[in-house]
């Protein structure tokens, strides 16, 4: 199994990075459709792996909750917020969040780290707390704050080189897909 670990934790990597930007192949534009789809693909693949391919009804219910929460994760539109040190208004595009933020902050007055960091908190943290429920380990919440955090590592880190992001979704993808893979 910790083969197994490794691989999706390399995949994750990669397939977040690939999700994250514009995929050309043979001039045909892939459409994040079809990105989510093997998405859809890589996670049965972890169910057949570990050998809990559902086999009724409510075993196949549960696997389709857990996975269509881990798209959600991943598909969720999560603003600017992913620029944690930034003090501009983002574009306000999870109305849930910026009410929970206002909430917390007051009207306009979460374009900053604390804001930021707690904004893209709560658009992870839902969905894999959601997801998590019907996990036979309900510990794949924890990826609600991975992202995040990991954000925050590379944005303090690797400040200087421009590239934060791109390093920040590799390290992201990896870590959720691990945990997606250990928790199921």
């Amino acid at each position: 199994m910790a083969y197994f670990s490794l691989l999706f934790f390399i995949i994750g990597g990669f397939f977040r990075r690939i999700l994250g930007k514009q995929l050309i192949i043979k001039g045909i534009k892939i459409s994040r459709f079809y990105k989510l789809v093997v998405l859809v693909l890589l996670c049965l693949s972890m169910y057949y792996i570990k050998g809990i391919f559902p086999k009724t009804l409510m075993t196949w219910l549960c696997m389709l909750w857990a996975i269509g929460w881990y798209v959600r994760y991943w598909d969720h539109t999560h603003g600017d917020y992913w620029i944690l040190d930034s003090e501009s208004p983002d574009e306000g595009r999870s109305w849930w969040v910026d009410k929970v933020l206002q909430l917390f902050f007051g009207k306009g007055k979460y374009y900053n780290f604390n804001g930021n960091f707690v904004g893209l908190t709560l658009g992870y943290l839902a969905p894999a707390l959601l997801g998590s429920f019907s996990m036979s380990s309900h510990w794949f919440w924890l990826a609600g704050f991975t992202t995040p955090l990991g954000y925050l590592f590379c944005e303090s880190c690797l400040k200087f080189t421009k590239r934060e992001t791109e390093y920040a979704e590799i390290l992201n993808g990896s870590v959720s897909f691990l945990l997606f893979f250990l928790t199921i």
